[in-house]
C-alpha cells in the first residue's frame, strides 16, 4: 500500500540531521542570480526565521557596490511559500590593509524583500536612497550533485485522497544510478514490510538542492508518478521531500539515508 515508500523508506534518519540547522522551514541558503543579467547577484543565509543577505550590485557610476540586510525575518504564506523583510545597509569601510574601524562600515539606505514561492526560485525587491529596483532571482547551479550509491534509512510520511487519512514510518535501503552522460535517473527500493518499488525519472539542479520527477512501479499496487524536491547531498548521505500520486491517492514525506 505504501508505493514512493519504497523508495523513500531508506532515508529517514539522516532526512532531520540534514536539515537540523533550519528547523523553522525550507532552507533558502544559496547564492541567488538572475541568469539573464550575468554579473550581479545576492548570496543568502539563512537560519530559523531569519535571512542574512548580501548584495553585490553596481553604482550610478559603474563602480561596485556592497550591500546587506543582516536582519531580514520571515513569514509563511498561505501557499506555502516564505516571504522575509529587513533594513538594508550600504557597506563600506576602512583599507583592508590598515586598522579596522566598525563605526565606518554601515550606512542605511532602505528596504528588501525576499519573496520565494518555490523552493527553486523567487523575487528580491528592495531600495537605495529612493531607488526601488524588482528582479527575478533563482537558485545558482554551478556543478550537477553526485548521488549514485546505496544507502540505508527510512521515512515519514501520510497518505489522503483515497479513504482515511493514514500516516507511516518505515525503515528500509535503495539503490540510486546517476548516468553521467545525461540527467537520468533509476532507484530501487526495499522496505522493512517487504514492499519493492523501482523508479524511473530525470534529474535537475538548483543550486545546492536537487529535484527529480518521473514514474515509478511497485509490485503490490498500479504504477504511479512521483516529484522528489530540496535534494540534499553529502559524502556519506541524502535527504528529500517527495510527493507520489496513484489512482486518488497522494503521498508525501520526508526521507533521508546514509550511504555505504
Amino acid at each position: 500500500m505504501w508505493r514512493i515508500a519504497a523508495f523513500a523508506c531508506a532515508l529517514l534518519f539522516l532526512s532531520f540531521e540534514s536539515r537540523a540547522l533550519n528547523t523553522w522551514g525550507t532552507d533558502m541558503s544559496d547564492l541567488w542570480w538572475n541568469p539573464a543579467e550575468n554579473g550581479w547577484g545576492a548570496n543568502v543565509t539563512h537560519q530559523r526565521d531569519t535571512i542574512f543577505m548580501t548584495l553585490f550590485v553596481y553604482g550610478p557610476d559603474r563602480s561596485a557596490r556592497w550591500y546587506s540586510a543582516s536582519d531580514m525575518r520571515g513569514t509563511t504564506t498561505p501557499q506555502g511559500g516564505y516571504v522575509f523583510q529587513g533594513q538594508l545597509f550600504e557597506t563600506t569601510g576602512p583599507h583592508f590593509g590598515g586598522p579596522f574601524n566598525a563605526s565606518a562600515v554601515p550606512r542605511l539606505v532602505g528596504t528588501a524583500t525576499l519573496t520565494f514561492p518555490s523552493v527553486e526560485r523567487g523575487t528580491l525587491a528592495y531600495s537605495v536612497d529612493g531607488v526601488s529596483v524588482t528582479k527575478s532571482i533563482e537558485r545558482l547551479s554551478m556543478k550537477r550533485a553526485e548521488i549514485s550509491g546505496y544507502y540505508v534509512g527510512g521515512i515519514v510520511g501520510g497518505v489522503s485522497g483515497c479513504g482515511p487519512s493514514t500516516s507511516f514510518a518505515y525503515t528500509g535501503n535503495f539503490t540510486i544510478a546517476m548516468n553521467p552522460s545525461n540527467n537520468n535517473i533509476a532507484m530501487n527500493a526495499t522496505l522493512q514490510n517487504g514492499a519493492s518499488c523501482s523508479y524511473i525519472g530525470t534529474y535537475s539542479q538548483f543550486g545546492r538542492m536537487g529535484a527529480i520527477t518521473g514514474t515509478f512501479t511497485c509490485l503490490d499496487t498500479a504504477p504511479g508518478t512521483f516529484t522528489a524536491s530540496e535534494i540534499e547531498a553529502g559524502t556519506n548521505m541524502v535527504s528529500m521531500r517527495y510527493v507520489a500520486r496513484y489512482g486518488a491517492c497522494t503521498e508525501t514525506g520526508v526521507i533521508g539515508g546514509m550511504k555505504f
